[in-house]
């Protein structure tokens, strides 16, 4: 019974403490652009409670277009690369696998060689 009024009376109570802010400036400037702060908090014995913002950069995302498709291969384009994804069923075998290697790399050369004159026009 004790403890239940205890805890009631600092559920009830404010507590005013002031923390410092590493990088206000900042943390202030995505606050008011309506962002999300992430950070850390925590106790330092010569300053007091500290929140340090760690608000990590945003990835930058290569985003890939499809140039093509083929039987067993798919020819993508992102800013830097040009990349063939190819997959054969290992059931077909040994030589029509090597088969379907060589007629689907020609295949991915007349794809790349479409979308380059498509680009160019």
């Amino acid at each position: 019974m004790r403890n239940s009024s205890k805890n009631n009376s600092i559920n009830n109570s404010t507590v005013k403490k002031y923390i410092n802010i590493l990088n206000g400036e900042e943390a202030l400037r995505l606050l008011m652009a309506g962002k999300k702060l992430q950070g850390v908090m925590y106790y330092d014995a010569r300053i007091g409670l500290v929140y340090k913002p760690n608000n990590p950069p945003t990835p930058n995302r290569n985003n890939e277009f499809l140039l093509g498709r083929t039987d067993f291969s798919r020819v993508t384009e992102n800013s830097q690369f040009i990349k063939v994804y190819q997959l054969y069923p290992k059931v077909m075998g040994t030589r029509r696998m090597l088969n379907a290697v060589d007629r689907e790399a020609n295949d991915v050369k007349d794809v790349i060689e479409t979308s380059n004159i498509i680009n160019n026009v």
